[in-house]
């Protein structure tokens, strides 16, 4: 090698950037996941069969938004805390796995949209609903800030465009999480 690195991978697994970035991270997925749930259960009657545990598999509102949400919140969190360059591969280097990233979330994203039937059919998606103040079933609507700005959010540009909202805001959370905290590491480590 001509030259070293300056930067040093962390010493540790556990290291204590590891650790928060893990944590505030956590944070922003369990905030926005919580939103999801309780906006999501507005729309689902609470004697509905698919509500039953343990029983037989039937799409509703609920578990479709939540697995679309947990694949997005999981795919930000390989893709934000993998290191590149120096200590691995770019990504953008590595084309195979950019261009399966890039895969994913666009599968993601139309079956938010319900761009594409069958592929919302393939993965067991529920349609969405269609008009906010129809479909909402009070006995399991809570009443929250938050709450009722995402009924206000839907009644105005509809469920999967605010569903789509809300994923984009887990990745914009994820990457301003990392940065922050990488910022915050790398000045403390001089």
């Amino acid at each position: 090698l001509s030259s070293l690195c300056s930067s040093t991978p962390s010493s540790s697994v556990l290291s204590c950037q590891t650790i928060t970035s893990i944590a505030f991270q956590f944070a922003a997925h369990s905030a926005l996941l919580m939103l999801v749930t309780e906006t999501s259960l507005c729309f689902i009657d609470p004697y509905d069969p698919s509500m039953i545990p343990d029983a037989h598999f039937y799409p509703n509102v609920l578990n479709s938004t939540t697995f679309l949400f947990y694949v997005v919140a999981t795919i930000n969190s390989f893709v934000f805390n993998y290191p590149g360059k120096p200590f691995m591969e770019d990504l953008s280097s590595n084309k195979f796995l950019l261009r399966s990233i890039q895969l994913f979330y666009i599968m993601v994203f139309a079956c938010a949209l319900q761009a594409f039937s069958p592929l919302n059919s393939f993965f067991q998606l529920t349609q969405y609903p269609v008009d906010a103040n129809d479909t909402i079933v009070s006995n399991g609507c809570k009443t929250s800030f938050g709450l009722r700005i995402s009924l206000r959010l839907i009644e105005k540009v509809g469920f999967p465009i605010w569903l789509s909202s809300l994923l984009i805001l887990d990745i914009i959370f994820t990457w301003i999480v990392e940065l922050a905290v990488t910022h915050l590491f790398v000045k403390y480590k001089r």
